[in-house]
């Protein structure tokens, strides 16, 4: 009754897995934070050394055992100490993580845009969106969220329509961005891949 569609699956695995989109788009020219690929407590300690703080990590790809753990997504840290804290209860379950430098505001500075792509890539719809509040907040999931603002819009729309011709999006796909304090610097956070996301209700 339904045909699905669904980019190439290399692709979604260069979405899915954090490492492999952050080179990506460093190539591309896309503005991403900083970032750190640690895949071992050796590594770690060798990145430690040129890593600014406060800054996030989180698993480079969510496997099975991560997700069945039910620990936060991602953590903050404000020193080397608590960035090896909490590489030790990530890598419990996933020794792979990316380290990135911390993005200054607050959660209603992250901002997302929703959509569906034909087979050849084009846009069937677009919505642009922000967060107010996380859960956890400052690295949770969406609790709260509303259109963005008419200035955010037309700062994500040529950078979504670029990110989604290049990477080959088709289907369900979404990309959320942080909005510097300071700067309003639009950088990409993260992709999500052929799934609905948090958020879409607000849509």
């Amino acid at each position: 009754y339904f045909h699905f569609t669904f980019p190439p699956h290399d692709t979604i695995l260069r979405l899915l897995d954090k490492n492999r989109f952050c080179h990506w788009a460093e190539s591309a020219g896309w503005p991403v934070p900083r970032s750190w690929y640690i895949n071992s407590v050796a590594e770690l300690n060798e990145a430690l050394k040129s890593i600014p703080y406060p800054a996030i990590v989180k698993p480079q790809l969510k496997n099975e055992a991560f997700r069945a753990s039910w620990i936060q997504k991602a953590f903050r840290a404000e020193s080397p100490e608590e960035l090896a804290g909490a590489y030790t209860i990530i890598s419990a379950h996933e020794p792979e993580v990316v380290v990135q430098e911390w993005i200054e505001g607050g959660d209603d500075r992250i901002a997302f845009v929703l959509g569906c792509w034909d087979r050849h890539s084009k846009p069937l719809g677009l919505f642009y969106g922000r967060k107010l509040r996380q859960w956890p907040l400052g690295t949770g999931n969406t609790a709260i969220a509303e259109p963005a603002p008419e200035a955010w819009a037309k700062a994500m729309a040529p950078l979504t329509e670029k990110i989604g011709s290049q990477c080959g999006f088709q289907g369900l796909n979404s990309i959320e961005f942080k909005v510097e304090a300071g700067t309003d610097r639009f950088l990409i956070t993260e992709p999500t891949v052929c799934r609905s996301d948090y958020q879409s209700e607000v849509a």
